[in-house]
């Protein structure tokens, strides 16, 4: 499943759709019991997203993929802040 979701995360963001991009990104991280799929971003996926959200010009999501990576080894940080 991290293979398609990273490869629609990239063509969104090739399509200048980050906000969809982003959401892709955030629903496989989502928890199951909040209607996402669970799943741990791979590298591959987390530089799709971050491609996207700079593509845009959304720092502060970039930062946020970025913080995910550096401080957190990707773990709840983006949907934790959502709440």
């Amino acid at each position: 499943m991290h293979l398609p979701c990273s490869q629609l995360i990239r063509v969104c963001a090739d399509h200048s759709d980050a906000v969809s991009a982003l959401s892709v990104y955030e629903w496989m991280r989502a928890p199951k019991s909040a209607g996402g799929a669970a799943l741990r971003p791979t590298t591959y996926t987390y530089t799709a997203a971050m491609r996207a959200a700079l593509g845009a010009n959304m720092l502060d999501r970039a930062l946020q993929v970025c913080v995910c990576v550096l401080f957190l080894g990707g773990m709840e940080l983006m949907w934790h802040s959502k709440q």
